[in-house]
């Protein structure tokens, strides 16, 4: 299968359907081949694209659909330049249908009958330090310790999905098999019952078995963080099911009650038709706190003097994120003004330094624990064009460390208009600004400290939702 056949169906894609499984497979496996090959944003997303369309074949089997799904979700989540012709949401939902055929029980309706219980479900459960982990036991923690409710913890695995062999993909573990036997998970000084799922998802066997172990326990409510949980949203058949996604994206679910954490747009209402007649939507607000820490950095570790004016850029992703017009802004800036940039991450770091010519105003750091600490060493947080970013921007504003960004993304919803500008003209002048004005500086840092403290209220947040669906 070469290139320019994969070429061809993207752009006939009604001839998708004359070919046999062994060639649909064929061509998924080339596609899956090209996106690591390629680098160009436009032909990665035409391999996604004819991947997408290669999905609704029920000569495929679920486990493999399911495979497929993880991977274009990764890709569009990660780079902003990868886009497909068609919504993601539908594709999850013909995968849910297929999935909800294999329900052998008959659930009632628990009603009047349920006993009071909150589940949490979420697909990622890896330990302190990851994002998503920290939003499920912050948000059991306050939920039973200050709204005073029974709560269980469910890892439903299904980002631990079976791998089928010619399907080529960088992937990177998301699973933590050594939990697998734990029955309850202590944090802070509450044990939260718990269970994980032990086998690759989606497992049609196991989500029944779940599906019957959840029904036992007759819950007022299922409560998915994160999104994409056909165990969650199969709930639905007997109890109350809410999503709430570790984004400010609306959700992809099928449950009940779709939470968003921002006001809903004009640009959503595309979104919001696709959604099924019973769901309704709830606006909130994405809650984060800051993790407990001993752990120390100074300016020195960083080859930083103490008179250094510094930007802080943080992330799990910045190969992809510090793009070529990120990097032209770190040059507009260093041409103005005499800063220096802290950047905090896994990255090819010799990349970005042939691409800047202030090589010496750069200072690197790979990966640091609880680097939320080193935050308070910047002067400035800054985030590049990007969807993800939302917890370390807001442990920059619960330092006291203004945050500028465009208009998108996690961390525009995260620290709101006061720390967003247009375009990347308008951040430069605003970096500009920063560094010129202390008054105006230490203005946004108390800002920053009060978006920081109503983040951090998830009490409030969550008694809110739990009120309006409960």
């Amino acid at each position: 299968m070469t290139k320019e056949r994969l070429e061809y169906f993207f752009l006939h894609k009604e001839e998708l359907k004359k070919l046999k499984p062994n060639e649909i497979r064929s061509l998924l496996s080339k596609a899956s081949s090209l996106v690591l090959e390629e680098n160009q944003p436009e032909y990665k997303s035409q391999c996604y694209d004819v991947m997408y369309q290669c999905c609704f074949r029920e000569e495929l089997d679920i486990k493999e659909i399911w495979m497929i799904y993880w991977m274009i979700l990764k890709a569009l989540f990660i780079n902003n330049h990868i886009k497909i012709s068609e919504k993601l949401e539908l594709l999850y939902k013909y995968i849910y249908k297929r999935v909800r055929k294999t329900v052998i029980d008959d659930y009632k309706w628990i009603g009047n009958n349920s006993s009071g219980l909150i589940i949490l479900i979420t697909s990622q459960f890896l330990g302190l330090g990851h994002a998503p982990t920290n939003r499920i036991l912050d948000y059991s923690y306050t939920i039973a310790t200050e709204l005073n409710k029974n709560i269980m913890i469910i890892n439903d695995a299904l980002s631990n999905f079976y791998h089928c062999d010619y399907l080529k993909i960088n992937y990177q573990e998301n699973f933590k098999s050594e939990l697998n036997d734990y029955n309850a998970i202590l944090y802070k000084n509450l044990t939260i019952p718990f269970y994980q799922i032990k086998t690759y998802m989606p497992d049609v066997y196991c989500i029944n078995e779940i599906l019957r172990k959840i029904y036992d326990l007759k819950p007022a409510l299922v409560y998915n963080i994160g999104g994409e949980s056909l165990v969650a949203d199969l709930c639905g058949l007997f109890t109350k099911t809410a999503c709430f996604p570790c984004s400010t994206n609306i959700p992809i679910t099928m449950s009940k009650y779709v939470l968003v954490g921002r006001k809903i747009e004009e640009k959503d209402r595309q979104r919001l038709e696709t959604l099924e007649d019973y769901q309704e939507v709830i606006e909130t607000l994405v809650n984060y706190q800051l993790q407990d820490s001993d752990i120390f950095y100074n300016r020195e570790m960083f080859q930083l003097s103490e008179n250094d004016f510094v930007l802080g850029i943080i992330g799990n992703r910045l190969d992809i994120e510090i793009d070529e017009e990120f990097l032209q802004v770190i040059n507009m800036i260093l041409e103005k003004i005499n800063v220096h940039f802290l950047i905090i991450g896994d990255l090819n770091k010799e990349k970005i330094q042939s691409r800047v010519k202030k090589q010496e105003n750069l200072h690197f750091s790979e990966f640091l624990e609880d680097a939320y600490k080193a935050i308070n060493l910047c002067q400035l947080y800054c985030n590049p064009n990007r969807s993800g970013g939302g917890r370390s921007s807001f442990e920059a504003l619960a330092n006291e460390v203004p945050v500028i960004t465009l208009k998108f993304g996690d961390v525009y919803y995260t620290c709101g208009e006061d720390f967003a500008v247009n375009n990347y003209k308008e951040y430069v002048e605003m970096i500009e600004k920063y560094y010129n004005e202390d008054t105006f500086r230490k203005q946004m840092q108390r800002k920053a400290k009060e978006r920081a403290d109503l983040l951090s209220d998830i009490g409030k947040t969550q008694g809110e939702i739990l009120n309006k669906i409960l």
